[in-house]
């Protein structure tokens, strides 16, 4: 007969913060059997709601409320905020954090933000999760979206052995990265993400002003996909095609043109995103050093104001 496999305990946490990181992850944490202690938020009803539905018997508002004897804290506030916060809650009276935990949700900053709460004996480490939470997901679709998924983490070695665990057990995996470059694995995620939201912002609102009669995810999304698969499979180097790859100046003229008609505010965008492939193109030897230089000459006078886009 198989002995029964007796399931692990789980610590115990007190998190601060009930926006959309907080929420998700004290959710998701409580059906992996971690204890929520504590939620502590400055927006009242969302700790409140937050608190009810993971059973948690304390919201506040107030810092100094957090629950001490939490195994860990989690800090998921706004980069801008974080440093605030920490200190507020290095500044508790008679806070003793000798044996505890203390991460933080942020993806720019690296653990050394919670140095006051080090020295007030935690080991400490940052948990950024490198995904996106937008408001109108829902929970079953966050649980989902987090499997896979890298948290970016630097810090003490046993916090960042704590930080290893939770990642795992939210079905993701943790990712080391240098302290001094946590703001460019940021600016990559932001690249990756709210950048890439933008492109397609700007697919979705060409295609309504061309009058498709189609939805434009069903136009352009095989188009997309492609794209992508490729650029994974090789590089973004080699996936590039288009105009600007082929040095094709009077198509980029007619683009240029169309937009100032119908969609002005998308130049700067067309324009830096051009100038961009084409410098990849130059470096990669598939466009000669002189197109490009012409590309930048008419690009300049368009985002001026100057001379219309060169006519066929």
């Amino acid at each position: 007969m198989k002995a029964r496999r007796t399931k692990r305990k789980q610590p115990s946490v007190s998190l601060i913060g009930a926006g959309a990181v907080g929420t998700t992850l004290a959710s998701l944490l409580t059906k992996e059997g971690y204890r929520i202690r504590s939620v502590i938020s400055r927006n009242g009803p969302a700790a409140v709601a937050l608190a009810r539905s993971v059973t948690c018997p304390r919201a506040s508002t107030e810092i100094c409320d957090v629950d001490r004897a939490a195994d860990i804290f989690i800090i998921a506030v706004r980069d801008s905020d974080l440093a605030g916060v920490v200190r507020s809650f290095a500044g508790i009276r008679g806070l003793k954090l000798r044996g505890r935990t203390v991460l933080h949700t942020s993806g720019i900053h690296s653990s050394a933000v919670l140095s006051p709460l080090r020295k007030a004996g935690a080991s400490v480490a940052s948990f950024h999760p490198l995904q996106t939470f937008p408001a109108a997901s829902g929970a079953s679709r966050l649980r989902a979206g987090l499997r896979g998924v890298y948290f970016g983490i630097d810090g003490d070695d046993g916090a960042v052995k704590i930080a290893g665990r939770l990642a795992a057990d939210l079905g993701g995996k943790p990712l080391p990265v240098p302290p001094e470059m946590r703001p460019l694995y940021h600016a990559a995620g932001v690249f990756a993400s709210g950048t890439l939201a933008v492109v397609m912002h700007a697919v979705s609102t060409l295609s309504r002003s061309a009058g498709l009669p189609l939805p434009w995810t069903e136009i352009f999304g095989p188009l997309m996909t492609a794209t992508m698969e490729n650029t994974v499979r090789t590089s973004a180097a080699e996936a590039l095609t288009g105009p600007v790859l082929r040095g094709d100046l009077d198509t980029i003229g007619m683009h240029l043109r169309a937009l100032e008609k119908f969609a002005p505010d998308f130049i700067p965008l067309y324009t830096v995103a051009a100038l961009e492939s084409a410098s990849i193109a130059v470096g990669r030897g598939k466009l000669p050093q002189a197109s490009f230089d012409e590309l930048l000459a008419m690009f300049r006078t368009v985002v001026r104001g100057g001379k219309r886009a060169r006519k066929k």
